[in-house]
């Protein structure tokens, strides 16, 4: 079965080069790329950027899909779907370090991590060594933001497809009328 993440994800002849490319970068002890997956920092249904190499990072997960931050991801999304947290504090969080995502936001216990081959790799993206400084940590996330701050107000009219990510979303459409992501049969449309 097909999903909007599918459409956008990037080939595996572009992420296996990137792949490559960073287990050096970052000096991993193990540098075996079946043994990592080229994964999305924010994830793809969470409105990370498919190609963005900032976005992606080999996580080592020794070769096993679905892995530990798979069900991180599933989590915070279905969290959003649930307006139980918003699109940037999940985005966030997971970005910070998916190992404390579900316990910084307040969601339920979080899922146990995987081990690593020693030296471990780190459990979020490194900075390669030739890059600049790590800008500092972002001010922590707000649960619930004022409704003002809705991202998708008044961009979506009803009977547009919207994304998995967004089903179950509730947000005002083009036309001041009140629109929520529903599945359509194999699509996922905004409804009044």
């Amino acid at each position: 079965m097909n999903s909007w993440t599918d459409g956008i994800r990037p080939p595996a002849s572009y992420t296996d080069q990137l792949k490559t490319q960073q287990i050096a970068a970052y000096g991993y002890a193990d540098s075996q790329p079946r043994d990592y997956e080229e994964d999305h920092l924010i994830p793809l249904e969470l409105g990370g950027n498919p190609t963005d190499p900032k976005n992606l990072w080999p996580e080592y997960d020794n070769g096993r899909t679905p892995n530990d931050k798979d069900a991180v991801e599933n989590a915070l999304n279905r969290a959003v779907c649930d307006h139980r947290i918003t699109l940037a504090a999940a985005q966030q969080a997971i970005a910070t370090d998916w190992t404390t995502a579900e316990t910084a936001l307040g969601l339920n216990q979080p899922t146990t991590t995987q081990a690593a081959p020693p030296p471990a790799p780190p459990t979020h993206a490194p900075a390669p060594a030739t890059t600049q400084p790590e800008p500092p940590a972002p001010a922590p996330a707000q649960q619930e933001p004022p409704s003002n701050t809705d991202p998708l107000a008044g961009k979506y009219h009803a009977g547009e497809y919207c994304s998995k990510a967004n089903l179950g979303v509730t947000t005002t459409a083009t036309n001041g009328a009140s629109i929520t992501c529903r599945r359509d049969g194999k699509s996922n449309r905004w409804e009044y």
